[in-house]
């Protein structure tokens, strides 16, 4: 679930992870999960993603992923914590693992 190329994050991220949403696992869940997956914790002891983006919202405006449709449609990025999450319409979500240093 997840690629590991230090020659090619940006500054601040120490590991990559893939995954993606689906009509039966929207967003905000989906984003859930592999957050507590980076963390190394189940998902109800993480910080709410509500902190950081309306997951309500979020899983409304993505709706169903439009599959075959890479590099189109709706594109959102937020900060969760020390992490970057790139989340894409083709029902793709890319998170920049954050390094723990100050």
């Amino acid at each position: 679930m997840t690629d590991h190329d230090d020659d090619s994050l940006p500054d601040g991220f120490s590991d990559v992870l893939h995954t993606r949403f689906s009509s039966d696992n929207p967003p905000s869940e989906a984003i859930g999960r592999a957050l507590a997956v980076v963390e190394g914790v189940v998902p109800t002891e993480l910080s709410l993603l509500s902190e950081s983006v309306d997951p309500e919202a979020l899983d409304a405006l993505f709706g169903t992923p439009i599959i075959g449709q890479e590099n189109r449609g709706v594109t959102v990025e937020f900060s969760v914590s020390d992490h970057h999450v790139i989340i894409r319409s083709d029902g793709s979500i890319t998170i920049l693992v954050g390094t723990d240093e100050e």
